[in-house]
């Protein structure tokens, strides 16, 4: 995994590119290397650090000449491709011989190949530009799900693109001006909402996604195309329906395991993130069997004084039962503190969320671990979420009453309300159920907090404008479009745009096995009583690691992890909210009201507020940037 940059118009300098490779340097352990054509206008730059072919053939940028002459092709590659053998047995069956081990070369000659059907071939996480110097095309891809991040920017003469949002501001072409969006999004959700990002009119690559670029005299020309869409596989749905439930799950141990033994591939020293679930456990405890090498976990932990429960003892017992070579750290509010300025500045976009990233992946760093497995992704495609059981058959059925009225009023009432009570799932439609699960606060409250020159651009229903463009499937089942809004919003936006950028920081890559697309594909095409089964949130994924784990490990309830962040807002982290509370850019995005609700109350619901804001105005201090 490594981090790549790039410029494609006219007067593009290599300065520029190695600015921005200097801002990806954190990537860059093995160094950063520029190629360019400056007669066609095009300079592309990576930071490298190998996870496969740590030799110096590999070194990137990748450029293939099937011809005389100069290059037909370039390339930058961030990220691992997992069927990078069968693909490579095709190609040389076609005549192809190969020089490195390099993923990269593999998609090179696949390109020549196959041309824009080569995504589709890919079995991976990544995200790339290719030039073609014959077409004077720039062409972006990113992978199914947005595992690897890729930011794009132009006017009318430039296109900049990058891995991280500090690269494109590296460059010098982008104005480091807040995007209202950007802003309107983070309060309401705790990200921002793909593709918009935080910096006005940068963009991020839609995943799934092919964006090509073309040189003409009369400028850039630029198309989109999908390549890939999340939905349901019909045939397949069909065909996993009339199993029986045993033979269910015997699918999706067989489609897992197949992904888990790809993600295996590697040159160099693997770990897990072990937090003491199903997902993290169940996979830990199946790459240890699936390997011939000791695994090294990791689990992170906080002080009992904080009033908050963790999970180290249940990731301890895990890893004794697993046998792994067990890492776990216990935070203190000092740390967090002392840290705090390292995490921004990693995070490269504000979230209210991400501080249990950044510390595993600095341990597991620490430990000498270059590729570590996650168990991303799993609540969202196998049902592990409580609100799951609202939208089953069942539970939609409901018949409000009219208490149930009265119950629902109360609850409109309540600015900051996030879970909407059982009367009022009855009373609401399933999408604005989905909208109010991750909001930090509603929109009548967002206005009230903002200024003026800030609030005038807000419009109402913004959220569900939003869910509108991501194009969730219409279909009957509410449990399933529940699933897909969850990977399109939540997943891509906090949970996999957080870990890429902190694990990225600390050198590491993180690799999802449920991720995988096959996996993907499997856990929609699944019949939803085999996911939720008599109230048992993730009912086939845990028969489906039943040989792996103690039988008393499954009877546990979901906890979920959360850092006792309001506890550290009240002590080691209220003196820098206060710092940051009295520059004048927070007196120009928030009113005076707010800004004494934040440095005063000590309600529950500002203390979240206060955590939001604080990494908001950290962000944008440390990059300079202007809320206009």
């Amino acid at each position: 995994m490594s981090g790549i940059a790039g410029i494609v118009g006219r007067n593009v300098s290599s300065g520029k590119v190695t600015r921005m490779l200097h801002a990806l340097h954190r990537r860059a352990s093995e160094g950063a290397e520029i190629w360019e054509d400056i007669r066609h206008g095009i300079v592309l730059g990576q930071a490298r650090r190998s996870i496969r072919d740590v030799s110096a053939k590999g070194h990137p940028p990748m450029t293939l000449n099937v011809g005389k002459g100069t290059p037909s092709l370039c390339m930058v590659f961030d990220g691992s491709i997992f069927n990078g053998k069968e693909l490579r047995h095709e190609l040389e069956s076609k005549g192809v011989v190969f020089e490195t081990q390099s993923d990269m070369e593999i998609i090179l000659w696949g390109w020549h190949f196959w041309g824009k059907a080569t995504p589709q071939r890919l079995r991976g996480m990544f995200a790339f530009a290719l030039w073609d110097a014959e077409a004077k095309s720039l062409t972006f891809v990113r992978d199914r799900l947005g595992i690897q991040p890729l930011l794009w920017w132009r006017n009318r003469d430039e296109v900049v693109f990058g891995s991280s949002l500090q690269a494109m501001l590296a460059s010098g072409d982008i104005c480091r001006v807040l995007n209202k969006e950007g802003l309107f999004d983070y309060l309401l959700q705790g990200a921002v909402l793909q593709p918009r990002t935080m910096i006005q009119d940068v963009q991020a690559l839609r995943p799934g996604t092919i964006r090509t670029f073309r040189v003409t005299e009369a400028g850039l020309k630029d198309e989109e195309e999908h390549y890939w869409q999340l939905k349901q596989d019909i045939d397949l749905a069909r065909q996993l329906a009339p199993l029986p439930y045993l033979e269910q799950v015997q699918y999706v141990r067989a489609e897992i395991e197949e992904a888990c033994k790809c993600h295996l591939e590697a040159d160099v020293p693997m770990g897990s993130f072990l937090s003491g679930g199903v997902d993290s456990t169940g996979l830990t405890a199946l790459m240890t069997h699936l390997s011939s090498k000791k695994i090294k976990s990791f689990s992170i932990g906080f002080f009992a004084e904080t009033g908050m429960r963790d999970e180290l003892s249940e990731a301890r017992r895990a890893a004794q039962h697993i046998g792994t070579d067990h890492t776990e750290v216990v935070l203190s509010g000092k740390e967090v503190s002392e840290q705090f300025e390292h995490f921004i500045e990693m995070l490269d976009q504000p979230s209210g969320d991400g501080l249990n990233t950044y510390w595993v992946s600095k341990v597991a760093s620490e430990a000498g671990v270059n590729v570590a497995f996650s168990g991303l992704g799993a609540d969202e495609l196998f049902a592990g979420y409580n609100a799951f059981g609202w939208f089953t058959e069942y539970a939609l059925q409901e018949k409000p009453v009219l208490l149930d009225y009265l119950a629902h009023f109360l609850y409109k009432q309540w600015p900051y309300a996030r879970m909407p009570n059982r009367s009022s799932r009855k009373l609401m439609c399933v999408e604005d159920i989905f909208i109010t699960l991750r909001r930090y606060m509603s929109e009548r409250v967002l206005t009230s907090t903002l200024n003026a020159p800030v609030r005038t651009s807000f419009t109402p229903r913004y959220l569900q404008r939003y869910m509108a463009q991501l194009n969730v499937s219409q279909t009957d089942s509410a449990f399933l479009r529940f699933a897909e809004y969850e990977c399109k919003n939540y997943l891509l936006n906090v949970l996999l745009r957080d870990t890429a950028a902190l694990s990225s920081g600390h050198e590491l890559e993180v690799r999802s096995v449920f991720l995988d697309h096959h996996v993907v594909q499997t856990a929609f095409a699944l019949p939803e009583e085999s996911k939720w089964r008599e109230g048992n949130a993730k009912a086939i994924l845990k028969d489906a690691f039943k040989d792996l784990l103690p039988l008393h490990f499954f009877e546990r309830k979901k906890t979920g992890f959360v850092l006792p962040i309001n506890h550290w807002m009240e002590r080691e982290l209220n003196d820098k909210l206060c710092e940051v509370l009295r520059h004048p850019v927070a007196h120009h995005i928030f009113n005076q009201k707010f800004i004494r609700q934040l440095s005063r109350s000590s309600s529950a619901q500002i203390k979240r507020m206060k955590y939001l804001v604080l990494v908001l105005l950290a962000w944008m201090l440390a990059g300079k940037i202007e809320s206009a």
